[in-house]
């Protein structure tokens, strides 16, 4: 019997106590944190019992909690959107523009985990609530939208063409456009990404749905002056190179141009500058062969404009949309005449 009264077993070992052969079967190699645990327990009792006192280390504390990369909430949105509509796009036959958008969430995923934050999962909320819109409400919409009606329950007429439901759905996802306003970090990604997805819903047949937004500062506007004024005076002379039979998709370019310049000018007021007498044209124009080139390299000079009123816009302002906007008429402009939308427009050789 032990001092205390327990009964003692022959190897020595007070009863109610672990064998040595217990504990060094616990303590081997692959036993878990709960059994380490319990025998560390057992071990400080039995030398408890002896009169020593055992201080365990204290838990070793975890890793600190990951300080969220600035604006990482937006760009999870945003990965999350392009993953969304990159699969409706697939799902309905698109793959020029399920491409475009599977390489906008890739850009946004390198971006997260350049600032050390985890890839976005699919249980993520994103702002693409009509992707889940039933073929007939969206022809609905896109119908309303075309006619400038608010009647959504108008009937369509009996003669008038139908797009296919998938594409008005893929519209219409793409035509549900986020806020960015509070974005403080790549704002031109985030800007140009927004001016793609528009200008893919418009060339779906279904109109953007702008959030308001604040009007451009009159310095934002003269940015986007010159080169529209530039695009105009070069359609001009395209228009003049082709036979009069040919020339109304450039007189109507023109008219779209003109209109452009008109609304920037009436931003731009006092700041805008006096329009030029000409301009030097990038080659010289002998033939609607060279007037079609022309044209398309003017807009590809609009687009790549697009996203220069940032330069002029403070962090946090709320006239990123009314850029985005404009940019995006201009790269609907551009597809008009066969310049495909690029994921990101304009930001080649920011």
């Amino acid at each position: 019997m032990a001092g205390d009264g327990r009964e003692v077993r022959r190897d020595g070992i007070t009863a109610g106590m672990p064998s040595r052969r217990a504990v060094v079967r616990a303590g081997s190699a692959g036993a878990s944190a709960g059994v380490a645990a319990m025998v560390a327990s057992m071990l400080a009792s039995m030398l408890a019992a002896c009169g020593i006192r055992v201080e365990l280390p204290a838990p070793t504390p975890g890793p600190p909690d990951r300080v969220p990369m600035p604006d990482e909430e937006a760009i999870v949105a945003a990965a999350l959107r392009a993953q969304a509509l990159a699969g409706m796009a697939h799902a309905v036959g698109d793959e020029p523009v399920a491409t475009r958008h599977t390489a906008q969430a890739q850009v946004w995923a390198e971006l997260l985990a350049a600032g050390g934050a985890p890839r976005p999962t699919a249980t993520t909320t994103v702002s693409t609530s009509t992707a889940l819109a039933t073929p007939a409400t969206a022809t609905t919409a896109t119908s309303a939208s075309a006619t400038g009606t608010s009647d959504s329950s108008a009937p369509a007429s009996a003669g008038a063409p139908t797009t296919p439901p998938g594409p008005v759905r893929l519209g219409a996802a793409e035509a549900e456009l986020p806020d960015p306003h509070s974005v403080r970090t790549h704002r031109d990604l985030h800007v140009a990404a927004l001016a793609h997805d528009a200008s893919t819903a418009a060339l779906l047949g279904v109109a953007p749905q702008w959030p308001p937004a604040d009007p451009l500062p009159p310095a934002a506007a003269v940015s986007l002056l010159g080169p529209t004024r530039a695009a105009r005076y070069a359609v001009q002379v395209a228009a003049a190179h082709r036979p009069a039979i040919d020339r109304a998709p450039d007189l109507a370019l023109d008219a779209a141009l003109e209109r452009r310049e008109r609304a920037l000018v009436a931003v731009a007021g006092s700041a805008a500058p006096a329009a030029p007498l000409g301009y030097t044209l990038p080659f010289a124009v002998r033939s609607p062969g060279d007037a079609d080139r022309l044209v398309r390299t003017v807009l590809d000079s609009l687009v790549a404009s697009g996203l220069d009123p940032l330069d002029a816009l403070p962090p946090g302002s709320t006239t990123l949309l009314a850029v985005a906007r404009l940019h995006a008429e201009a790269v609907t402009l551009a597809a008009g005449r066969g310049i495909a939308p690029a994921p990101f427009p304009g930001l080649v050789g920011r």
